[in-house]
Parts: C-alpha cells; sequence; structure tokens
C-alpha cells in the first residue's frame, strides 16, 4: 500500500505564504493608523505654536494701535483723522510682527470704520471704534462709548506635514485682540508743573518740607527719565509730604502724573500711609507742554531804565535795568515791571502797596525778570497776583491775569523764605525754580500755578499752592491696555 500525504502537494508551503500576506497587510494598517496619530500630535503641536505667534502679533498691535485713538474731548475732524491713524498703525504693527520687519501693507487705511489687508500669506482686519460688550462695530459709530478701543484680527492657515497623508487640508487660525485708551475725565487743573523733558529729578521733593496742593490742582511731571536712582520725580529726607486738599480742606486723592519713572523712597505711598504723600504717582503718561506757553511777553517800556535802592524804598511800575536791595523793606505799587536784569532781595518786607495800603486788590503786581529772581526774604513778601481785568482766557496772550512772577531767564530762581510769603502764579519756564524754607513755620502761599522747566523744593517750610479754577485743564488721566 502507498500512503499520500494529505496535504497535497506543496500544501505547507502554500499556507505559509498567506500568513506572511496577511502580517504584511496588518502592518500596512498600522502605518496608516501610525501616521495619523503623527499627524495629530505633530500639526496640533505646529497649529498651537501658530495660534501664539498670532496671538502675540495681534496684542502687539492693538495695544499700538490704541495709543493713536482719539478720547471724548476731541471734535469730529479730530476723531476721524486719529481714528484712521489708529487703524494704520495697528495694521503695520501686525503685519511686521507676523509676516517680518519689512513687510509693509499693500492697502492704506481710510476713513472706512474696517481696514482689511492681506500680506505674506496672512489676512488682517483691524477696526475702530469697537463694542468689546458685543464684539462688533457699535450701533451708533459716533457714540463716544466706543471710540477708546481698536479691534484687530489675523487669520493664516496652518501648515500640516504627516495631515496630509491621510487627505487632511490645512485649517486656518485666526487670532483676536482689542486694545483700549480710555479717558478716565480726571478734571484737575495744572498745580505744580515741571516741563523739562527728560531731566533726571525734574521735581524733587527733599528735607522736612511739606508741599499742598488744593482744589484739585494735579502735581506734573513732563520728564521721561527712568533710570538710575533719581528718575523724572525724585525725592529724599526724612519727612517732607506731599498733600492734597479741597477748598473745604479736605484731604483728597489728588493725582500726580509722571511721563518718565519715579522714585519716593523714603516715603513710599505703597507703605507709608501716615507720612509723605498717599497718593501713588501715574507713571508712563503721555508728554504734555508747557501749559503757560501761550503767553506772550509784556512789551518792554520806553525810556531810561531804573534801578532800585540798595536800602528799599518804594518803586512804580516801568522798564529797571536790575534791582537789588539787601536791606530795608521794598514797596512795590501795583502794575507790571519789565526788569531786564537780576531781581535780588535779601531785606526785611516787599511788599504791593495802593497808595498806603497793604491790599493791591484791584491790580496786584506782575514781576516781568529777564535775569533772574532771588527772593530771601527775612520778613513777608506780599505780591497779590497781577489782575488784567476782564480779559479771557487767563494765560494766554497778554492776559496775565493771576500772574506774580514770569522769569525767562536761565539761572536758578530762588523763594527762600524765613517768614510767611504770598505770591500769584509763579513761571519760570527755562530754569529751575528752587524753594526753600528755613523757619520752624514759615509758609510760601501761591494763589496760583507753579510751573517751572526743574522744581527742587527742600528745607523746613510750608508751600502751599492754591490753585484757582481759571487754572488750565490736566491732561487726563488715562486706561491703556487690552480688552479682557
Amino acid at each position: 500500500m502507498v500512503l499520500r500525504h494529505a496535504f497535497g502537494r506543496g500544501g505547507r508551503n502554500q499556507r505559509g505564504r498567506g500568513d506572511k500576506g496577511i502580517s504584511l497587510i496588518v502592518v500596512a494598517l498600522c502605518m496608516v493608523a501610525i501616521c495619523g496619530v503623527a499627524a495629530i500630535v505633530v500639526d496640533l503641536g505646529n497649529a498651537r505654536q501658530v495660534r501664539r505667534e498670532l496671538q502675540g502679533g495681534v496684542d502687539a498691535a492693538a495695544l499700538a494701535g490704541s495709543l493713536d485713538l482719539p478720547v471724548k474731548g476731541d471734535n469730529t475732524t479730530t476723531r476721524t483723522t486719529k481714528q484712521s491713524q489708529a487703524r494704520n498703525t495697528a495694521m503695520a504693527y501686525a503685519i511686521r510682527n507676523l509676516v517680518g520687519p519689512n513687510a509693509v501693507q499693500t492697502q492704506t487705511c481710510g476713513n472706512a470704520f474696517t481696514c482689511t489687508d492681506s500680506v505674506g500669506g496672512v489676512s488682517f482686519t483691524v477696526t475702530t471704534p469697537w463694542n468689546p460688550g458685543t464684539n462688533s462695530l457699535p450701533a451708533d459709530t459716533s457714540d463716544s462709548n466706543f471710540i477708546g478701543y481698536v479691534y484687530v484680527q489675523a487669520c493664516q492657515a496652518t501648515p500640516t506635514f504627516f495631515a496630509k497623508v491621510v487627505n487632511q487640508s490645512s485649517p486656518n487660525t485666526c487670532r483676536k485682540a482689542v486694545g483700549r485708551y480710555i479717558s478716565d475725565s480726571f478734571k484737575g487743573d495744572f498745580g505744580l508743573v515741571a516741563t523739562d523733558p527728560s531731566q533726571c529729578a525734574a521735581l524733587q521733593f527733599e528735607g522736612n518740607s511739606t508741599t499742598v496742593l488744593t482744589s484739585n490742582g494735579a502735581v506734573m511731571v513732563n520728564s521721561n527719565c527712568t533710570s538710575g536712582n533719581a528718575q523724572a520725580l525724585d525725592s529724599s529726607g526724612s519727612s517732607w509730604q506731599l498733600k492734597f486738599i479741597d477748598s473745604g480742606g479736605n484731604y483728597v486723592p489728588g493725582y500726580v502724573g509722571v511721563v518718565g519713572g519715579a522714585t519716593l523712597a523714603p516715603c513710599d505711598p505703597a507703605t507709608q500711609t501716615t507720612k509723605c504723600t498717599t497718593t501713588t504717582p501715574t507713571t508712563g503718561i503721555s508728554p504734555f507742554g508747557d501749559p503757560l506757553s501761550g503767553m506772550t511777553a509784556p512789551t518792554k517800556p520806553s525810556g531810561a531804565a531804573a534801578t532800585c535802592d540798595n536800602k528799599g524804598g518804594t518803586i512804580s511800575p516801568g522798564l529797571f535795568s536790575g534791582c537789588k536791595v539787601t536791606t530795608g523793606d521794598l514797596n512795590i505799587q501795583p502794575g507790571i515791571y519789565f526788569i531786564t536784569g537780576d531781581l535780588t532781595f535779601n531785606g526785611g518786607n516787599i511788599q504791593c502797596v495802593d497808595n498806603g495800603a497793604t491790599t493791591c486788590a484791584n491790580t496786584g503786581v506782575l514781576l516781568y525778570v529777564q535775569g533772574s529772581i532771588t527772593l530771601n526774604g527775612n520778613g513777608k513778601i506780599f505780591l497779590p497776583p497781577y489782575n488784567a481785568g476782564s480779559c479771557s482766557p487767563p494765560y494766554v496772550g497778554t492776559c496775565y491775569s493771576g500772574l506774580s512772577i514770569w522769569q525767562t531767564g536761565s539761572s536758578t530762581a530762588t523763594i527762600n523764605g524765613t517768614n510767611d510769603f504770598s505770591l500769584g502764579s509763579v513761571y519760570v519756564p527755562n530754569a529751575m525754580l528752587k524753594a526753600n524754607g528755613n523757619g520752624g513755620g514759615a509758609q510760601v502761599n501761591i494763589n496760583g500755578l507753579v510751573v517751572a522747566k526743574t522744581v527742587d523744593i527742600s528745607g523746613t517750610f510750608d508751600f502751599n499752592i492754591k490753585v484757582p479754577s481759571t487754572a488750565p485743564d490736566a491732561p487726563d488721566k488715562a486706561s491703556h491696555g487690552l480688552e479682557k
């Protein structure tokens, strides 16, 4: 009998080859799954990075554009101009941040509320005004409640790698931001002002002085200094104080605005509430101009220039080559004094006299000094502010109402009292004003505002600035940032 193999010819080998074919199919299917997982992991990670870059770009663009936005006080023409500028600024920043530093707009934003552009594969949209509550253009585009917002959006196709293997297209990613610049409508007036744009310690508090501003006067420092121990607003000493009170004598928060930085050590309002000042300076404000720069100089009187007697006496308004008094009292009749040289007083009392009285309520005194002023009175100084009559507005043109001292020279102006002083506004646009009291109870009372290139307040005395309602308005406080 002959036995044959049950599997037939080559049966075992054929089954082995079939098993191998199945394995190849399983491996191929697994590779597809692996590629799918890789697409998810790698491409989603790449998309996340693109979103981060887009968000950073639109955030920076919204912040930059918001600085050009109008404020509520702007008229219609100014508002339209500023809105157009804000759109262009935001668009330019977004394009440079997300496409490249040399990339530029292909479309200039005009007066249309929404501006669009497409550069380097990125689509941009900028809109102002904007309603952050509804995330849309406001129904009433003239509503001043929404002019302080600018909307920025950027969209870009996300590059993919493994996703193409599973026939998936590149997704489009969009990010948006809303920049904010809102005026807080600070209704204060210029009170104590340092106008120098870059001087470190442009305003300095020292020693044991106490500075008090009343009637909502603001402390304003235009310097952009932010480095070193002495920044734009600087202070030293152990017990200086800065206070704000209203017309009724009640303490109020007040306002200290500084373009640059402020160093208040050792009297930091964040840690001390019983000394120095409890008003934290607002730093980083926009630069501002000289609030009294709109005045024009008095006309120089004709004729020979007079001088003062070294021992004092009585003088009348007019032209003076200089005035130096070392002893005695100096009586000044009301009016304007045009002094081409220096005014130096080291005597007893200096006061305005009107027909023998010391009220001078009707006209007052204006000392216009082209040199420098030094008032070292051992007695009282009484120089009520000049009254120009019915002119308006004050501190513009030749309307000198409220002003007592105007020094145009570049040498330091000094008010150094050991007794009580009473003055109108003090204006020293080209030099430092140094207020220094040596009397334990001495007071320098300013019924007006104080404006100087730089200011140094030191010594042991009270420096009281009672700001009138006619003083120029200080710039509004503003809220600047990204809307959440």
